[in-house]
């Protein structure tokens, strides 16, 4: 019953103590409270980690939106996937309403990155009506004067 009765008495003051991130990184560089994966991670982690990095590092130059617009079966890809959502009464996505108020003053490609949060952004990609104004600004010819694309 010690063992039950010890782990209950400092379960609040070792949550507590490894709260503080500065504490809590060098309890790991000594190698304590970790799991086994954080100390020597499956060889599937391994590999799958190798695989992000490397299909991160082939990925052209530029952002998601501008490859997704400049990709038409992408664009139908994604289109497809979007489900209506129906919203009750008086039910308002607001990241979404911003977004597409944003939309309305967004001129150019690179302003879309510049203006919309990641938030705004996801709202956008889930509406249809979104994603359709939003794939329409990212054709638009970049603006030579504002430098490379998005």
């Amino acid at each position: 019953m010690s063992p039950v009765i010890l782990g209950l008495l400092l379960a609040i003051p070792l949550a507590t103590l490894t709260a503080d991130a500065r504490l809590g990184r060098g309890l790991r560089r000594l190698g304590l409270l970790v799991v086994p994966e954080e100390s020597s991670p499956p060889p599937l982690l391994v590999r799958a980690n190798a695989i992000a990095a490397e299909l991160e590092s082939a990925l052209p130059a530029g952002d998601a939106i501008s490859l997704l617009a400049t990709r038409p079966e992408l664009v139908a890809a994604h289109a497809g996937m979007i489900e209506a959502r129906r919203r009750r009464r008086g039910e308002v996505d607001t990241e979404l309403v911003i977004g597409m108020a944003r939309l309305d003053d967004i001129e150019t490609p690179e302003e879309l990155r510049q203006t919309l949060s990641e938030r705004e952004l996801n709202a956008l990609l889930a509406d249809r009506r979104g994603f359709e104004r939003l794939v329409s600004i990212a054709r638009r010819p970049p603006d030579p004067a504002s430098g490379p694309g998005l």
